[in-house]
């Protein structure tokens, strides 16, 4: 609830500036796919989408809008995954399919991801509302 708050709480004390502003909710995979013991997250990220989806819509209406996307970083050498990878299959169902990332180094570096987010901040053309999805970034 308190990333609701604060979204809320940014746009309506900046609603006057008139200048470039971004709101970027850092999402994942588990916004659009389904991953067996990933219930909670996948509610949560699918939330987020559609609330920026909606909140983007009405800001374009706005004198001077916020913009709000989401985005998804693809899967990342994290400590996340380590856990994740650590985790007894009964617990994690897809466990299996976050070793084949590794092995197969499909992981991306938090720097890599966070040059691609800077670039795409640094668009003229965002889209209110959008996804971004860092595999179309590439």
């Amino acid at each position: 609830m308190a990333p609701i708050v604060l979204a809320d709480e940014f746009v309506k004390q900046t609603k006057d500036w008139n200048r470039k502003k971004v709101l970027v909710n850092i999402s994942s995979g588990a916004a659009k796919i389904l991953i067996m013991a990933g219930q909670p997250i996948a509610v949560l990220r699918r939330g987020w989408k559609c609330l920026h989806g909606v909140a983007g819509l009405e800001q374009d209406k706005m004198s001077f809008p916020t913009s709000l996307i989401s985005f998804s970083p693809g899967v990342m050498d994290t400590e996340m995954q380590g856990t994740i990878r650590s985790a007894d299959e009964r617990d994690f169902a897809d466990r299996d399919k976050f070793h084949e990332y590794k092995e197969k180094g499909i992981l991306r570096s938090p720097e890599f991801v966070a040059d691609k987010l800077l670039q795409l901040l640094e668009a003229e053309d965002l889209e209110n509302g959008k996804f971004y999805d860092i595999k179309n970034l590439l």
